[in-house]
């Protein structure tokens, strides 16, 4: 299982909210969820509309950059943390 998952299995369970209080979820893991969703989203929706699967992948990184005003390589960052 994925941090990505985890994180959506906690929030399903209402338990992310406590366990964040409490210390056991650091809270920058429930925006980099929201960042990293809207990252899925973007790059589903581009992979419709472009034929190379590289350039979805780097212009959703560059969407989700400008709509969280943060830089590429935070995004990057955020991807991977999700992921593993």
């Amino acid at each position: 299982m994925v941090t990505h998952e985890i994180i959506s299995k906690l929030q399903e369970l209402k338990l992310l909210n406590q366990l964040v209080v409490c210390g056991v979820v650091p809270a920058n893991w429930v925006t980099y969820k929201e960042i990293y969703d809207y990252y899925v989203f973007e790059r589903k929706r581009l992979m419709e509309k472009l034929s190379s699967q590289q350039r979805a992948k780097s212009q959703s990184v560059t969407n989700t950059a400008e709509k969280f005003d943060m830089s590429s390589d935070s995004i990057y960052r955020i991807v991977r943390i999700m992921k593993n």
